[in-house]
This record gives structure tokens, sequence and C-alpha cells, in this order.
């Protein structure tokens, strides 16, 4: 799991939009870098997609995003499973800006 989960911030253009919770999972809600609360989401529940670290999927709900265990979500099955994950090539690493290269 642990290569699947490195490999999954390398893939972004291959990232579903959104993904579904596959268990009960707890969701922080903020104000600023306050936690304000927290609710517990349903299994079944759709949430948007924001980025994909090597240990989270960060999801918005309600405007608030918090990061949750990729492995609390379909988004490994969505993008083919394991195998088709790690054999995906990695995106294509961001153009240096050449007008601002060098310059200080």
């Amino acid at each position: 799991m642990a290569s699947v989960l490195a490999k999954l911030p390398k893939v972004r253009s291959r990232w579903p939009a959104q993904t579904r919770l596959t268990k009960a999972t707890q969701f922080n809600l903020y104000d600023g870098e306050n936690v304000t609360g927290v609710i517990t989401l349903n299994a079944g529940s759709k949430v948007r997609i924001v980025d994909i670290t090597t240990q989270h999927a960060v999801v918005i709900v309600g405007g608030n995003q918090s990061p949750l265990p990729v492995n609390q979500t379909d988004i490994i099955e969505l993008m083919g499973g394991v195998p088709a994950i790690l054999a995906m090539p990695d995106d294509p690493a961001p153009a240096a800006d050449t007008k601002t290269a060098g310059k200080k």
C-alpha cells in the first residue's frame, strides 16, 4: 500500500474530481487554522478532492478542507486499482519559468 500512496501525488492529472467514502469518517470543520467542530460523514458520502499527499486525500465539504485517509475512500478503485496506478507514468514536472530563472 505504501508504494501506491507514494505514487498518487505523482499522477495528479489522473485523479478523480470526487470520491466516495468507504466507511464513516470524522471530518474537521475549521475557522481559519482553528478546528471549530467535528462531524461524521457516512460511508457512501461524496466529497470533492483538492489534493492527495502520500498519506491523505485533502477533501472539501461545505467550504471546509480536511485531510482524510486515502484508505477510507474509493480513490484507488476509481483509478483502476493498485497495479494500474503503479503502472501510470508520472506527470511531467512543471516547466521552469524562463523569464524569472536566474534573476534576483
